[in-house]
């Protein structure tokens, strides 16, 4: 969602690129909007779908933004992440409680778990649909739908 335009059009993540003197920056064109707008059905494909259930039902950024951005439907089938939905909420630690069905990948609790914190306890492990963020020597996710 932390895309931006650049003054030759090209799109580049703003999170990721390093501000340089004179660049020449877009925030909100009409093609930026679409690309937010087919990231976030992206995002909604790959998430749980119990939001009216949810806990977070109401204060959850991915319900703020699919608003903000006048996503009302699922345009895509849930992807063939096959572990999707089979882990239970992770509260074996006291500092954090985690929802690995609800996890969209942004690194969020990564680089606050390094930068911040300075402990670097978790990290993404895996690739591709299997991609998930865990603990250093868990368990992965093909080793529990295995079992």
């Amino acid at each position: 969602m932390c895309i931006v335009e650049d003054g030759r059009g090209e799109i580049i993540t703003a999170c990721s690129a390093p501000p340089v003197p004179g660049m020449d920056i877009r925030t909100h064109t009409p093609r930026l909007l679409r690309y937010r707008k087919n990231i976030l059905s992206l995002l909604l494909a790959s998430h749980s779908r119990e939001c009216t259930t949810c806990r977070k039902s109401g204060k959850c950024r991915l319900q703020d933004m699919t608003s903000r951005f006048g996503v009302r439907e699922v345009r895509f089938d849930k992807s063939n992440r096959a572990y999707k939905d089979e882990y239970k909420i992770d509260v074996s630690s006291p500092a954090i409680v985690r929802d690995p069905n609800k996890c969209i990948q942004c690194g969020d609790c990564v680089r606050m778990c390094s930068e911040t914190q300075n402990v670097g306890a978790i990290d993404f492990a895996l690739r591709g649909y299997e991609l998930k963020v865990c603990p250093a020597y868990a368990r992965h996710a093909r080793n529990r739908a295995r079992a």
